[in-house]
């Protein structure tokens, strides 16, 4: 039963890291290049595979930078 639960939640964190991507206005790959990752991965985190810790902190930290602007 957990492990559905996180399953959707982690889903849903997904796809809340692409719509703050796409309102950006900056492409997945500028992305990727700054997070120093291929934008092949990155598309392979935002949608099946478990992101790393350190990814995702980046990630953040980005789409926090450009929400600011």
């Amino acid at each position: 039963y957990l492990f559905v639960i996180s399953k959707y939640f982690y889903t849903f964190v997904l796809m809340n890291y692409k719509d703050q991507i796409k309102a950006t206005g900056v492409t997945c790959k500028k992305i990727a290049e700054k997070l120093g990752i291929s934008n092949i991965m990155l598309s392979h985190y935002l949608n099946s595979r478990p992101m790393p810790e350190h990814i995702e902190k980046k990630l953040k930290a980005i789409l926090k930078s450009y929400s600011s602007i």
